[in-house]
């Protein structure tokens, strides 16, 4: 789960504008917090942990652009996103962007136990069930 965006938020920006980049940050950032809300409320056994993302260039001609895109993703709302001089593990000895507050969780485990929360309130689930129209 992740909303650092792999394809660039000066991209992002570039193509539509800051608006959009924030817009894009914010939802997915609150979508990430409200799995990890629903999954500790609920009691959902979903392996769900917060963990950093990094953002490495490929070569040493993109460390130029891994600043851009440092200096975007803050305009885009990450504030935390950090600039590291050496990336971890196999990525050192080139610079990294790491992005914290991202997560990792088993998204099977995750709807079960949101399927089971519903059908224990009432719920009806029907799957394989196409709608022809609503009333």
């Amino acid at each position: 789960l992740a909303f650092e965006l792999d394809d660039y938020y000066r991209e992002l920006i570039s193509h539509r504008n800051l608006a959009a980049a924030r817009q894009y940050y914010s939802s997915q950032s609150a979508a990430v917090d409200r799995i990890e809300e629903i999954a500790a409320i609920e009691g959902i056994d979903c392996d769900f942990v917060r963990v950093d993302g990094f953002l490495v260039p490929a070569g040493d001609d993109d460390v130029a652009d891994l600043r851009k895109e440092l200096d975007a993703a803050t305009q885009a709302g990450f504030t935390d996103a950090e600039w590291m001089e050496q990336g971890p593990g196999p990525w050192a000895p080139r610079p990294a962007i790491r992005f914290p507050r991202q997560a990792r969780f088993h998204p099977l485990k995750y709807l079960y136990g949101l399927l089971a929360v519903l059908t224990a309130r009432g719920v009806q689930v029907f799957g394989s069930t196409p709608v022809v129209g609503l009333d």
